[in-house]
């Protein structure tokens, strides 16, 4: 009997299979709660059901986005090296990602399931992003795109062609902020059309090589 995986699937089946869910936190006290939760779950079913991503971007206060990455670095250190734990950056030309990506990328390459980019609007925040990463020491570090503008959806295809994007996550209430509709965040279903009526894109045949994820 075949997997649904390979009969929905077919050709476009990812290479590898990524949990469904990704549980974002910032907060020191709800990152060490969602490492917890995640040891939990491995435990009761024998496998990882979600990967936890640790957030630097929301979860950093202003001015102390140093202390932040470093509070994240000995968190993720403390998880268990089988667990799947990512990391949020700040987006590509702020002034903290440099910052981030010396400290999280360049002390612990191989601590990283992924490397989450918040703000992409373009491939080429992707290569720019990719040439920072990769000379700190992250050039095995797979990509994971938020797609969070109706600009980044109009770019939606490219960026997911990109070889080192592995999945990418429409988030909905930020795109629909940049929508001239005020009642568009109440309803998250209208976003795939609205998106489509402001660009030839068919945002919902995205490639499913490269996931649509929940973030949560």
């Amino acid at each position: 009997m075949k997997h649904p995986r390979e009969v929905l699937l077919g050709a476009q089946a990812a290479a590898r299979v990524l949990p469904v869910c990704d549980h974002y936190s910032g907060v020191e006290v709800r990152m060490r709660k969602s490492l917890q939760l995640q040891a939990e779950l491995h435990q009761e079913f024998g496998v990882g059901v979600m990967d936890v991503t640790l957030d630097c971007e929301d979860g950093a206060p202003v001015g102390g986005e140093k202390d932040h990455a470093e509070l994240v670095l000995s968190l993720a250190a403390s998880a268990s090296p089988d667990a799947r734990v990512a990391v949020r950056v700040h987006p590509f030309g702020h002034t903290a990602f440099e910052q981030d990506i010396a400290i999280l990328v360049g002390q612990a390459r191989t601590r990283w399931c992924h490397i989450m980019l918040p703000k992409v609007e373009s491939v080429a925040d992707i290569h720019a992003a990719v040439q920072a990463i990769d000379a700190a020491g992250g050039a095995h570090l797979p990509l994971h795109a938020l797609i969070e503008s109706p600009l980044a959806v109009h770019n939606a295809f490219g960026i997911a062609a990109h070889p080192r994007v592995q999945s990418w996550t429409l988030c909905q209430p930020t795109v629909a902020q940049c929508l001239p509709l005020p009642w568009v965040w109440r309803d998250s279903s209208a976003i795939p059309w609205l998106c489509k009526q402001s660009c030839p894109l068919p945002v919902l045949a995205m490639p499913m090589a490269k996931r649509h994820r929940i973030a949560w």
